[in-house]
């Protein structure tokens, strides 16, 4: 079916089909409907996506375009644009999903630069802990200036947050996310820096923080 039938599916679903029958085939064998000693799948190899050549710039982000964003938000009064700022440290650097970043809380966010994510906090509901690096930390120190000393002090308050000092939406930090995009695109041809008009929506995550480069 895979290879004969859906042709025109890609190798990286080709690979999702195969792992849910294997997953399928699994629960069969301990239902004792199945042979442990039939391996059918055993000899299937799936190669990986052709490569993309238009879209290699769009899945990564030059450091000088992330350079240009973070500048214009630190450089920023406006609370969404700054606030945008720090939830791109956090994605750029240290790994977190996007939903993961908005649960964060100041109590989780240690003075040594280590964060700590309960497991009702992450997409998997695993806990995790991690370490900022050097610029993560460098560039948030910068941006919390910008909060008052009775803000950070209050460990259960989000970081990042709605108007009404509530958790923010991923929905909401997306379209925050573009308005950003749009006032950082002027700011940067005004002074001559270099930006990048469209990039994939993980290529926050995937430049420089994924959890697997760290």
């Amino acid at each position: 079916w895979l290879f004969e039938i859906k042709t025109g599916v890609k190798n990286s679903q080709k690979k999702v089909h195969l792992s849910r029958l294997v997953v399928f085939l699994s629960w069969c064998t301990e239902k004792g409907y199945y042979s442990n000693q039939l391996k059918p799948l055993d000899n299937i190899a799936i190669g990986n996506d052709p490569i993309d050549e238009e879209k290699d710039l769009v899945k990564v982000l030059h450091p000088e375009v992330v350079r240009s964003m973070l500048d214009f938000a630190l450089a920023s009064r406006n609370k969404y644009n700054y606030t945008v700022g720090i939830w791109l440290v956090f994605r750029l650097f240290c790994g977190p999903r996007s939903s993961e970043v908005l649960r964060l809380k100041w109590g989780m966010v240690g003075a040594d630069g280590t964060v700590r994510l309960p497991a009702q906090r992450t997409k998997k509901g695993v806990k995790r802990f991690f370490s900022m690096t050097a610029n993560a930390k460098a560039w948030l120190e910068a941006f919390f200036q910008k909060f008052t000393q009775e803000q950070k002090d209050n460990e259960q308050g989000f970081i990042i947050t709605s108007r009404t000092g509530d958790q923010l939406k991923p929905k909401t930090i997306n379209k925050r996310f573009q308005k950003f995009q749009e006032r950082w695109m002027e700011w940067a041809e005004d002074k001559k820096r270099k930006h990048q008009a469209e990039f994939a929506q993980n290529a926050l995550r995937d430049s420089f923080g994924s959890y697997g480069l760290i």
